[in-house]
């Protein structure tokens, strides 16, 4: 084999070699980016709870606490009683005290598939979706 084919070949190798190598390093740079992306937000693979939060009016009889109508509505979705409660009295422009034949809104969550009759007490009138 003549000098001159040796160094064609010499050199299509150093070629093939060298896009082999930057299609490596793309490829690699390519997974890199997808599993950024992927695990960067975590809610986008969660998976939905397909709850919707509603509103309820409650009239608050005699006898009736704060914690007692929470107790009522409250689900895993409202997290603690404490920020429940505390969303209520924000909601209602609450101070400490209820006053009997007072009217206040309640938030709770409900399943989108099931009747909202279903996922409340029936003394409640519901005032609207969220």
């Amino acid at each position: 084999m003549s000098r001159a084919k040796r160094e064609i070949i010499r050199r299509r190798c150093r070629c093939i070699r060298r896009n082999r190598r930057i299609a490596a390093g793309f490829s690699m740079a390519l997974l890199a980016a997808i599993v950024f992306i992927t695990f960067q937000n975590p809610r986008v693979q969660a998976e939905p709870t397909g709850a919707c939060k509603y509103y309820a009016d409650v009239y608050v009889k005699s006898g009736d606490t704060l914690w007692d109508i929470a107790q009522q509505y409250i689900t895993d979705e409202c997290g603690s009683m404490e920020s429940y409660i505390r969303e209520i009295k924000e909601i209602n422009n609450l101070g400490v005290c209820l006053q009997a034949g007072q009217t206040i809104v309640v938030p709770y969550y409900a399943d989108k598939r099931v009747a909202d009759n279903e996922q409340i007490p029936s003394d409640s009138l519901l005032v609207g979706i969220g």
